[in-house]
């Protein structure tokens, strides 16, 4: 098998966009296409591939960056609908990709250089990008592809998907609320988080909770006469098609938060300190909340969260986050 591989990669080399400043410099970034490189020869550009060309893209990170790079290979896809594009990222994630217009084959990464087709790596190349503090992901990663960005990808579920779906929502058109992010820095407040699903609960909205984890260990803290359902530890295929028969979101910076923009629904983004343009400039009909008035804002993340004390969350409060579900038009029994 490790003789087999070896063969392939020789055949398909695994190109890396340029990423390094010192390479740019004396050129327009924003008008030259990235070229990737193997042994300093090549160059690939996915959208002046042969007709009929086979493309791996290869991205080890969290669902929102995955998702974005789903809306860049949509504008690549519109453009040449004859390449044939596997997109080889964390296991967790391939089930929901492979199920975007703009993907013909999801794969799990260790996959990934048994393929054949000449592949992208784009694990780390956004951290890296020299414009990565001032252009957000989906136009850096088009970019590197040869398009520009501009194009949702199309979201299809299963019909066990949509059963599943009807079956937990009992009808119902729920606010959904991502109650955390893997980082506390990009979690919204537990505490906040539950009160604010109060709130609505009050209003006469119906509210839904979702989680990653089967049994999270802030269960013990949600109130039995909250009125929310619970939609934690749900395969992500369900939790899409949950998502589309919500009315709207409240997300933090999540992968949660990226699959609403990904699929149209409406939703309040809590961003804290971190710039909300560098993320969700290409989806519609939504509100970020960012702190103002902080000495960390904006932050780009790094070393300093590890002494971070998460103030910038702390200045979201639960009347902003209504306040900015009203300006996506939300009255308190629905969308009009």
């Amino acid at each position: 098998m490790l003789a087999h591989s070896a063969e392939v990669v020789a055949r398909a080399p695994v190109f890396t966009p340029l990423r390094h400043r010192h390479k740019l410099k004396e050129h327009n970034w924003r008008q030259t296409i990235l070229s990737y490189r193997a042994d300093d020869a090549e160059k690939l550009v996915p959208a002046e591939m042969p007709p009929g060309s086979a493309l791996t893209i290869r991205r080890d990170a969290g669902l929102g960056d995955c998702l974005m790079i789903a809306c860049a290979l949509a504008a690549l896809k519109r453009k040449r609908p004859d390449l044939h594009i596997t997109f080889a990222t964390p296991p967790a994630y391939t089930a929901i990709l492979a199920r975007f217009d703009c993907i013909d084959e999801a794969i799990p990464l260790d996959e990934a250089l048994v393929v054949g087709a000449p592949m992208l790596e784009f694990s780390n190349y956004c951290e890296r990008h020299p414009q990565a503090d001032i252009t957000n992901r989906v136009t850096i990663f088009a970019q590197a592809l040869g398009v520009a960005a501009g194009r949702l990808p199309t979201y299809t579920p299963t019909s066990a998907d949509m059963q599943e779906a009807q079956l937990l929502l009992r009808g119902r058109r729920p606010i959904a609320i991502c109650m955390r992010g893997k980082y506390p820095h990009r979690s919204w407040l537990i505490p906040r988080a539950l009160q604010f699903a109060a709130r609505l609960a009050d209003e006469g909205l119906d509210v839904m909770l979702f989680d990653a984890e089967e049994q999270p260990p802030y269960t013990t803290w949600i109130s039995d006469d909250l009125p929310a359902a619970r939609a934690f530890g749900l395969p992500l295929p369900t939790v899409a098609a949950l998502l589309l028969h919500c009315r709207a979101a409240v997300a933090p910076d999540t992968g949660f938060l990226h699959l609403c923009g990904c699929l149209g629904v409406p939703f309040v983004g809590i961003f804290g300190a971190i710039p909300p343009h560098l993320r969700t400039s290409i989806y519609r009909d939504h509100v970020d909340l960012i702190a103002d008035g902080l000495p960390c804002v904006p932050c780009f993340e790094g070393q300093k969260h590890i002494t971070c004390r998460l103030e910038c969350l702390q200045a979201i409060d639960v009347d902003m986050v209504r306040r900015a579900l009203g300006r996506l038009g939300l009255t308190q029994y629905g969308r009009p």
